[in-house]
């Protein structure tokens, strides 16, 4: 229970970090002599797909609400009898949203470190 409080609060701080990261990020290119206009081709894809990721957690984070609250009515018996598939399909939805964050991700992070090599 401790637990899942301090993960509430890690994420409620996640979009914090986005925009923390995003602004440091604009930060480096323009010190590296960068503009949006004109941006290597793997910064580029950097950038969009760490965008994908950003709006994919926020989808998320809707559909991980919405399956909380539906599981909630669940177990307190206020539920209908459509409400178990609705969270099955919530599950789905979730279960998806793990494996195109995790392939953006290394997404990103074969850009991150494939990209920088190659520009030197």
């Amino acid at each position: 229970l401790a637990l899942g409080r301090a993960l509430r609060v890690i994420g409620i701080l996640s979009p914090l970090a986005m925009l923390i990261m995003l602004l440091t990020g604009i930060v480096n290119m323009q010190q590296n002599g960068f503009t949006l206009l004109r941006l290597p081709g793997w910064l580029a894809f950097k950038i969009v797909f760490f965008a994908l990721l950003v709006i994919s957690g926020i989808l998320f984070a809707i559909q991980s609400g919405k399956r909380r609250r539906a599981v909630q009515k669940l177990a307190a018996g206020e539920a209908g009898e459509d409400i178990a598939g609705l969270v099955r399909g919530h599950q789905r939805q979730i279960t998806l949203s793990y494996i195109v964050c995790t392939i953006l991700l290394f997404l990103i992070l074969y850009l991150s470190v494939i990209g920088v090599m190659g520009a030197q």
